[in-house]
């Protein structure tokens, strides 16, 4: 089989992939895709003559609402609002900075991969490593990889666990200058596989495998380079470095977009707005009628006060027709009521705050569905940050005892809890009691962010000490 085959379940889900990112694009891209999203009322040809410019019309006047962008934008800004609590070696430190090499912190890597899960439920993440000179360790990366771009994959099972055996990934490549067909002015591409397997090195060993194929028109299929066998102090690597972050689990089992169900509510709105506002535009538009007039001559009938019409018969009559429009309010209840759907799916952005005081608990009551959400969310990606650091640091040279100390954490705490003055005083009565440690009252400081949620409790009260020298009171 070809380098290109997909999986079985890819061909299955690709299409809603497609559906979800044109209704995260926004009105642009839904309404460019014309009928695929928005079909032309019965008796309106929309693909020619003065159908097709009704069609245009009843295009353009409908509304499009854009909650998909709004929700998954709002998820991001909650888990977001702080950074990941990192435990890394020092040595990790500058790939933390430069997670994929091309400027991209590990911050904002992990804000592109919970977008795209919150999306279309998948991303892949590549780690790979460029050698050093010779004179020391070379650098390790991550690169990323959208659920389009995983074409194919396979997982047995040994031991009783699940291993993964086999990845394709498509990447889109410039060409070199003497392959360019045109003047050198544009740029030229084609479609890279790259192949992720197990195989057996050249010392008959089992390794994992690179190599990277491209097809060509004329040529066919042919492999670019040799195969590679990345290494780990000279020894074989035993697995796949390549994490599937995914909805539930960091599986390769493709799940259901989390955004699916509103992206399909947004286009039952779509649908519901564009018959509202034709209903409106047509309704809206006065009818003139005439019956027992001469015909004009040229057909072309002349309105106003200034115009006279002639009229051979006694009985001929003039007027205007104004449709009701009562069918609106039909309208106006569906969109409400998709819209308060919306709502309860998670779209936090969809309605304004309530305003006035609210107390702590009613709003976390209120938003309880949301953060179970986000709660899952952000465990399962934090797993799926706490392996691929491991493998940076196998690739990085470190220790055992190194690498199993490494951990990453999403931010759990979405909302802003301050703490008032009166919480503050029971904080601080409790802990001069001695019913609270020195932790605890830093955690509860940090949480009602009086304290940076970048400080630890060391540095903190190194810091602390220092600035309270000779105060000759205790301190944190």
């Amino acid at each position: 089989m070809p380098v290109n085959t997909v999986h079985k379940d890819y061909n299955t889900w690709r299409p809603t992939w497609d559906k979800c990112r044109v209704f995260f694009a926004g009105e642009d891209a839904v309404k460019k895709k014309g009928e695929a999203y928005l079909k032309a009322p019965g008796g309106m040809d929309a693909t020619k003559g003065v159908g097709k410019s009704r069609y245009a019309r009843f295009k353009y006047m409908a509304k499009f609402f854009p909650a998909v962008s709004r929700s998954i934008e709002g998820y991001e800004g909650l888990v977001f609002r702080n950074d990941l609590a990192v435990n890394v070696h020092e040595n990790l430190l500058p790939v933390i900075e430069n997670m994929t090499f091309t400027g991209v912190s590990l911050n904002a890597f992990a804000r592109r991969i919970l977008v795209e899960r919150a999306l279309v439920g998948r991303y892949g993440e590549l780690v790979d490593y460029i050698p050093g000179d010779g004179s020391g360790i070379g650098l390790s990366f991550s690169k990323g990889y959208k659920a389009e771009d995983i074409i194919n994959w396979r997982e047995v099972h040994m031991n009783g666990k699940p291993h993964l055996v086999l990845v394709v990934l498509t990447e889109e490549r410039e060409k070199p200058p003497e392959e360019y067909d045109s003047d050198g002015f544009s740029v030229e591409t084609y479609t890279s596989y790259r192949v992720l397997d197990l195989g057996d090195d050249p010392q008959n060993n089992p390794a994992y495998r690179v190599r990277e194929f491209r097809i060509d028109g004329v040529a066919g299929q042919r492999q670019v380079g040799e195969d590679r066998y990345p290494t780990f102090m000279g020894d074989p690597i035993k697995e796949i470095p390549f994490k599937f972050h995914g909805v539930r689990e960091n599986s390769p089992s493709i799940e259901r977009p989390p955004s699916l169900d509103m992206v399909n509510l947004v286009q039952h709105d779509y649908h519901n707005s564009a018959d509202q506002q034709w209903l409106l535009h047509m309704c809206s538009i006065p009818q003139h009628w005439r019956a027992g007039f001469d015909d004009v001559e040229g057909g072309v009938i002349e309105l106003g006060g200034s115009v006279v019409w002639n009229a051979s018969k006694p009985d001929a009559k003039a007027g205007v027709s104004e449709p009701s429009g009562q069918s609106h309010g039909a309208f106006e209840k569906t969109i409400k009521d998709n819209r308060g759907e919306m709502a309860q799916l998670g779209a936090s952005l969809l309605e304004q705050e309530k305003g006035g005081v609210e107390a702590s608990d009613t709003h976390r009551i209120r938003h309880s569905n949301r953060t179970s959400f986000l709660q899952a969310m952000v465990e399962v990606q934090s797993e799926g940050h706490t392996a691929t650091l491991k493998w940076h640091g196998m690739f990085m040279g470190l220790s055992p005892n190194d690498i199993d100390a490494i951990s990453a954490e999403l931010n759990k705490d979405y909302f802003a809890v301050a703490i008032d003055h009166n919480q503050m005083q029971g904080l601080m009565e409790m802990y001069l009691g001695g019913r609270i440690t020195k932790h605890t009252l830093f955690e509860r400081l940090q949480a009602g962010e009086i304290i940076s949620s970048n400080e630890t409790f060391d540095t903190y009260e190194e810091v602390l000490t220092e600035e309270n020298a000779g105060l000759g009171d205790e301190v944190l």
